[in-house]
This record gives structure tokens, C-alpha cells and sequence, in this order.
């Protein structure tokens, strides 16, 4: 068996510790909410599936998109209240 080709660059990423989001008021300075992501091996396509679930439970939605051909995740936040990622996740 021969390996033709192989691309591996930016291809997966490993979240270390436990990520968290969390979901604020803008007329306030708390989190109303806090969404956790569990650590594990990540692709870019897997990562955005998982941020844009992150606050489903609340009915808000958060779309994400990858572009293209940099690779480069986009969170869009077409609603009224901050998010706001930790460290771990937003690295």
C-alpha cells in the first residue's frame, strides 16, 4: 500500500482542559448561562457542529462557518446578548 498524498495541516486540534461558553446580558455584567464543550480531538468542521449546539437548550442559535480556503472558523451572533469563550476554547 502506498500513501499518495496527505494533508494534515490544521487539520485537528485537541481541547486539553474542559471548554466553556458563556451567555450574558448586555443590560448586565453577569452570565446568564454556561455551556460546557468536553475535551477530546477536534477537526474544524466537528468544532463549529459543537459551538454552534452550545446553547441550544436556551433556543439561541449561534451560526458558524468555515472560511474558505484559509480554513478560518467564523462564529456569527445575530442575537442581543454577548458570548463570551474561555481561554481554552477560544485558543
Amino acid at each position: 500500500m502506498k500513501l499518495i498524498s496527505c494533508s494534515l495541516y490544521n487539520s485537528w486540534d485537541t481541547l486539553k482542559k474542559e471548554g466553556s461558553a458563556s451567555l450574558g446580558d448586555k443590560n448586565k455584567d453577569i452570565a446568564l448561562s454556561v455551556s460546557k464543550l468536553l475535551p477530546g480531538h477536534y477537526n474544524l468542521e466537528s468544532m463549529a457542529k459543537e459551538i454552534e449546539g452550545l446553547f441550544a437548550k436556551y433556543k439561541y442559535d449561534l451560526v458558524t462557518e468555515i472560511n474558505q480556503p484559509v480554513g478560518q472558523l467564523v462564529i456569527k451572533n445575530f442575537g442581543g446578548k454577548p458570548i463570551a469563550l474561555d481561554r481554552d476554547l477560544a485558543g
